[in-house]
């Protein structure tokens, strides 16, 4: 099928042609796109591994925009089907994959929190991570599991439920973690204190403690800090209106 001809969406679908719509997804023709996207939607969980090796052949330095992008939002309509195969997707080594899988995640929405809660506790701090990204995009429904998360035994699993949480509550208007971030300034661990603060001042800019925390970790020069630690500080910092 040739890039910019028109082809038949139909005839496509009734061929189970995935890979032929799959390619009309870079069609300049909007209202075919469109055509194409429902169309894989249809073919539901049948069509869910050939998306996601499309995800395998894009550079993880030079995303083709408009196709990883369509392609996580069919997987995302796809839904319950597309779970478990981006849970392994994100577990693989090509950046690209995993970034977009994460994406997909994000979109499918609920049925794909507790799964991603799962992966916050994973050794490889990059996974827990990439889970984070999708369950702040998720926003309302990942609060309360993430609340729950933030008192985990396990540091990462902190660390990643605290980055998720300013996003997820600020996106859904939801004050509910207000208070366990609070009592997160006090953890043991620092990175679990600075990300706590950082979610607090995005779901309420003039969190006191909370800016005061991340003025003082900006400006922390002691062994136990790190030009990291310090450039994430003064980065939230940065993003408040009044700080």
């Amino acid at each position: 099928m040739p890039l910019f001809g028109r082809p038949d969406i139909k005839k496509l679908e009734q061929d189970r042609d995935i890979k032929g719509l799959i390619k009309a997804l870079e069609h300049r023709d909007e209202s075919l796109r469109k055509e194409a996207m429902e169309a894989l939607e249809r073919m539901g969980g049948e069509a869910v591994e050939p998306l996601i090796n499309e995800f395998r052949k894009l550079s993880p330095t030079g995303l083709t925009v408009k196709l990883s992008w369509a392609v996580a939002e069919v997987l995302g309509k796809i839904g319950e089907a597309a779970i478990e195969p981006l849970i392994a997707a994100i577990r693989e080594k090509h950046l690209g994959l995993r970034v977009n899988a994460a994406l997909a995640l994000g979109l499918i929405g609920e049925p794909a929190v507790n799964p991603l809660v799962k992966m916050l506790s994973d050794p490889d701090r990059n996974i827990g991570g990439l889970a984070s990204v999708a369950l702040a995009r998720i926003g309302g429904p990942a609060v309360e599991p993430l609340i729950r998360a933030l008192t985990d035994a396990n540091d990462n699993t902190r660390v990643c439920a605290a980055l998720a949480l300013g996003d997820a509550a600020k996106q859904a208007n939801d004050r509910r973690a207000v208070e366990p971030l609070r009592r997160a300034l006090k953890d043991a661990d620092r990175w679990v204190r600075l990300h706590s603060a950082g979610a607090l001042t995005k779901i309420d800019p003039s969190e006191t403690q909370a800016i005061q925390l991340l003025k003082e970790a900006a400006q922390d020069y002691s062994l136990d800090s790190s030009d990291d630690y310090r450039g994430i500080a003064a980065s939230y910092l940065k993003a408040i209106p009044s700080a």
